[in-house]
């Protein structure tokens, strides 16, 4: 039987007879996410790739191809009160698209977990099998439908975050939850980052359910939004407890559609969007206790950054117009167990942001060996020194 995806797989296997390189094309959501892809590689676009190819709402599962906008698949599982396991960020703003076309290849391939990662599952965890194109151009099947634990290696895994360079994602398999009845948040205003973190990590540790934690630089200092969600008798419960949790702070309240939007824009970045585009953005991840330390080496080389704090601060993201290196930053911040990843930043700054040791070094170019010897996929286009 010819599968669907016999036109990719002939145009992959062209390419690898020609030793052309070749540019996957989805949505554009995060085009400049990685370096910067050369000139007289083929596009392949997954544009026409963009069905649903199984969905059981009984069993949580759904399968769609790679193209599959994220938002027409949203609206689809919300008929049956259900969405992604998972939440991905749609970062086009970053990049002046403003799409809302992003797609769930795309996602998946770049592997930004959204803000709700801190109680809901990463994009690793909700991804249950995919089928991907070689650079041979043959179909490959990882994984299935059901999660199970099994014994041996889950390649697909390995193409999570990897911006396609071990092969195109063709399809995916995902796992569902219901969707929340309803939502609230709470925020108020704190002095500093250490005072964010340690009140984040307080309404985390409490057994109120948080599934949002994020802190947002003002004038101030900072700005910490708590998100509760759920049914509508529980939220109400919650949010009377999280009210005695932080009685000395003036917190406001922000109701379902109100929070609902609030957090779209935290998920997506849309204060970073708003601001100077000539700004570089950075996104550092390490344990949530170090992230104020992270903010004071990142002040020191950037004082006027605007820095925030998402998953409770096991994630910060940086806006800075003052040209850091990838290699300034990182030893800025090395004490503190924070891996560093250039979001828009210019290519010669992002260099050597994936710091390899020798061993890493040695497996990631076996791996690449393996999957991809021509070098089809343009690996540089993740790490520039492969």
């Amino acid at each position: 039987m010819t599968s669907v995806f016999a036109p990719l797989c002939a145009e992959v296997s062209t390419a690898a007879e020609n030793q052309q390189q070749v540019r996957i094309v989805g949505a554009g959501s995060h085009q400049g996410i990685g370096f910067s892809s050369v000139k007289n590689a083929k596009s392949i676009p997954l544009d026409d790739f963009n069905a649903v190819e199984f969905y059981s709402p009984a069993e949580l599962v759904i399968s769609a191809q790679a193209g599959a906008k994220l938002s027409v698949l949203s609206a689809l599982l919300a008929e049956k009160q259900q969405r992604f396991s998972c939440s991905f960020r749609n970062l086009s703003g970053l990049f002046g698209t403003h799409s809302e076309d992003a797609t769930l290849g795309g996602g998946v391939a770049v592997n930004l977990s959204g803000s709700d990662r801190v109680n809901h599952y990463a994009i690793r965890d909700s991804v249950l099998g995919m089928e991907v194109i070689n650079a041979e151009g043959k179909l490959i099947t990882m994984g299935g439908r059901v999660f199970k634990n099994v014994t041996g290696y889950d390649l697909s895994k390995l193409m999570i975050g990897s911006l396609g360079t071990l092969g195109i994602i063709a399809s995916v398999n995902m796992r569902l939850r219901p969707l929340a009845e309803t939502e609230a948040s709470l925020c108020f205003d704190v002095l500093d980052a250490q005072q964010a973190v340690d009140l984040m990590a307080k309404s985390l540790n409490s057994s109120l359910d948080i599934c949002g934690a994020y802190a947002a630089q003002t004038s101030q200092g900072y700005r910490i939004f708590l998100r509760l969600e759920g049914f509508w008798a529980s939220v109400q419960e919650r949010v009377q407890n999280l009210k005695k949790l932080f009685r000395d702070n003036d917190l406001h309240l922000m109701e379902a559609k109100e929070s609902s939007a609030q957090w779209s824009g935290i998920n997506n970045l849309a204060d970073f969007s708003a601001r100077d585009s000539s700004e570089e953005i950075w996104l550092f991840s390490q344990p949530a206790s170090q992230a104020a330390k992270v903010v004071r080496a990142l002040r020191v080389l950037s004082p006027n950054s605007q820095i925030n704090l998402d998953w409770g601060g096991g994630q910060v993201w940086c806006a800075s117009t003052d040209n850091l290196s990838a290699g300034d930053i990182r030893q800025a911040c090395q004490d503190y167990g924070a891996t560093v990843q250039p979001i828009r930043v210019a290519p010669e700054r992002a260099k050597g942001a994936f710091a390899l040791d020798s061993g890493t070094k040695k497996l990631l170019q076996r791996l690449y060996q393996e999957f991809d010897p021509q070098n089809i996929f343009q690996r540089q286009r993740l790490y520039d020194n492969l």
